[in-house]
């Protein structure tokens, strides 16, 4: 090979080695988007969930609460803790809530 094909060669080559490091930092910005992105998408779904646990811990409480309170008027907790929710349990869950002061202290309960 002659000189002027050598230079002519090394030319070729370095504008080629300048449109891969174009392409090259072209992708390194892109994957950089694209993970801040990601991030991004996390902290929006997953934020607002743990702000909501946060926020609505106290409401679940009452609300567990106030529905324990509701079962043990009607002796459902005992029965299934037993193990048996057979027809006669069924019966009994129906029978209590035809009792007028099991209605009456489900009532109090719930508007307490």
């Amino acid at each position: 090979m002659t000189q002027e094909e050598l230079e002519k060669l090394i030319l070729e080559n370095q504008a080629s080695l300048a449109r891969v490091e174009n392409t090259v930092l072209k992708i390194k910005k892109k994957i950089f988007w694209q993970e801040l992105a990601g991030v991004l998408k996390l902290i929006l779904i997953v934020g607002p969930l743990l702000l909501g646990l946060f926020y609505l811990t106290p409401y679940l409480k009452q609300y567990g609460n106030m529905m324990s309170g509701v079962l043990s008027g009607f002796d459902v907790e005992q029965n299934f803790t037993a193990g048996s929710t057979d027809q006669a349990s069924i019966l009994e869950i129906g029978k209590a809530l035809c009792n007028p002061q099991t209605q009456q202290l489900t009532i109090d309960q719930i508007c307490k």
